[in-house]
């Protein structure tokens, strides 16, 4: 069930233009070098991918709003 939520999950980002930010592992508690390993990977992954698009478009709408017509109250 979790791999069909996961794979749900991932198609959804993919749609919103986040492919690649979701990453699933099995790891026992017993296997700190692999936890250790997947999370620096997964870490510097998500660097080479860069800032969220959607965090683009929320500094577009700040900047419209900031630089945009007021009305004077």
């Amino acid at each position: 069930m979790t791999i069909k939520r996961i794979t749900f999950v991932q198609e959804m980002l993919k749609f919103m233009g986040l492919e690649g930010r979701l990453h699933l592992e099995w790891i026992s508690s017993a296997e700190a070098q692999k936890f250790a390993r997947v999370v620096t990977d997964f870490t510097e992954k998500i660097r080479r991918l860069g800032q969220s698009p959607l965090a683009a478009i929320q500094d577009q709408e700040r900047e419209r709003r900031n630089h945009g017509y007021h009305k004077a109250g």
